[in-house]
């Protein structure tokens, strides 16, 4: 299955922070790849953008992503934030929405993981 990628921007050119999500697979929770702040974050958008990956603003999920260790998996608390980018992709991307055409799997899977980790809801 093709690797799937995003990145959100938040703040002023000079303050500004951004993370790269990786989703390879629906059986595993999506995991931060890259993160930067000030000229590294605008190198991360201007690349993404380069290469067609959505780009999306939200510094809310840049806040809580922003410290994240690469290569991991995104936190607990992150979960619903992160499941609404899933489903903005979905809407707005089309090349996103064929490679993931069934969204109802897509979030039976999330939520599988979810489960397999000790939770009973997905937040």
């Amino acid at each position: 299955m093709p690797e799937d990628k995003s990145s959100e921007n938040a703040n002023p050119k000079s303050l500004l922070e951004a993370v790269a999500l990786q989703y390879a697979s629906p059986d595993k929770l999506p995991t931060v790849i890259a993160q930067g702040k000030g000229a590294l974050a605008q190198l991360m958008i201007d690349l993404a953008e380069k290469h067609s990956i959505p780009v999306r603003e939200d510094s809310e999920i840049v806040r809580r992503l922003i410290g994240c260790k690469d290569g991991s998996e995104i936190p607990e608390e992150s979960y619903e934030l992160v499941a609404r980018l899933i489903s903005f992709l979905y809407l707005v991307d089309q090349a996103w929405q064929d490679r993931h055409n069934d969204l109802d799997q897509l979030f039976e899977s999330f939520t599988h993981s979810l489960e397999s980790m000790g939770e009973t809801q997905v937040p």
